[in-house]
């Protein structure tokens, strides 16, 4: 197997598929495989390590989601409390005009009838408010973003719909303010620091460990500039983490999971597609990180 997979990613970075990667093989929780090839930057040379530090985006989601139903197992948050009773000012409303109750479950399942803007078109709603989906405007605030959000109509009635969403970006200020605590510390007290995640949060540990963003382009992926506009669909770039794991905590290596946890499995040939941004690691997929395009190891190796 590891012949198998070392042979598809060398391919690859040969290629110029990708620029590099780290991929990570791990049965029933026990890793049997490891190897990083390629460049973390390639302009200026630097070879890819099994310790490279990766930037995140969906793949934080489930972080989140995790600190908030630990906050409801202790009693701090309730999961059909209405978001107002922690953010007063976020009422979004119907096209009607109808002001309808946002409750906690429905940020946590994607129901809340918020979108994002990347999946519209130019000049949609959330592009004429301004509202940023989290990777395109450093410095602007939880708060300003929030308030543009929510001058932005639902998609549908909270709870009648499903629509994979800005959600959970609120739901992280939503916990914030209902236990008093910053989203980092709250994301590293009751998830990472329990997983031993030490290189996951808010920045890198060692800068010298970062890898570069690249985006796909012809020839080869092109460096990913301060604002780089990447479009939707199934090959476009992921911009990969590798420890796995949180909303709004950008930055994470690959390694096993520890201290007993564990995943659900997934069946062997299962073939991870999903939105833009987005990887998932579980005991029984090869997942392979990587700071380009994605290469699914089960569909082509056959393992």
């Amino acid at each position: 197997m590891n012949e198998r997979i070392d042979r598809v990613v060398e391919e690859a970075t040969r290629t110029g598929r990708i620029v590099g990667t780290v991929v990570l093989v791990s049965v029933d929780g026990t890793l049997v495989y490891q190897n990083a090839l390629g460049f973390a930057d390639r302009e200026s040379g630097r070879p890819m390590t099994t310790d490279a530090v990766f930037r995140w985006a969906s793949l934080t989601k489930p972080l989140t989601s995790v600190a908030t139903l630990a906050l409801v197992d202790r009693g701090v948050i309730g999961l059909d409390e209405p978001l107002t009773k922690f953010i007063p000012g976020f009422r979004p409303k119907l096209p009607s005009g109808e002001e309808p109750a946002i409750l906690v479950r429905h940020l946590l399942t994607h129901t809340s009838g918020l979108t994002y803007a990347l999946f519209k078109r130019a000049g949609n709603p959330y592009d004429k408010a301004c509202v940023s989906d989290g990777l395109d405007a450093p410095g602007l605030s939880i708060e300003e973003n929030l308030r543009r959000v929510a001058s932005v109509p639902l998609l549908f009635a909270p709870g009648s719909g499903w629509h994979y969403s800005i959600a959970t970006d609120v739901l992280g200020e939503v916990i914030a303010r209902a236990s008093g605590a910053s989203l980092p510390k709250l994301i590293a007290e009751l998830v990472t620091v329990p997983l031993g995640m030490s290189d996951t949060g808010f920045a890198p540990p060692e800068r010298s460990r970062l890898a570069t963003a690249y985006a796909n382009a012809k020839p080869c992926p092109e460096r990913m500039k301060a604002h780089h506009l990447l479009t939707s669909g199934e090959d476009t770039l992921l911009r990969a983490g590798s420890q796995l794991r949180s909303r709004f905590v950008p930055f994470g290596r690959s390694r096993p999971v520890r201290n007993g946890s564990r995943f659900p499995a997934v069946p062997r040939g299962y073939a991870h597609r999903r939105y833009r941004y987005t990887f998932s690691r579980f005991p029984r997929f090869a997942h392979h990180r990587c700071n380009g395009r994605f290469a699914d190891v089960y569909a082509r190796v056959g393992v």
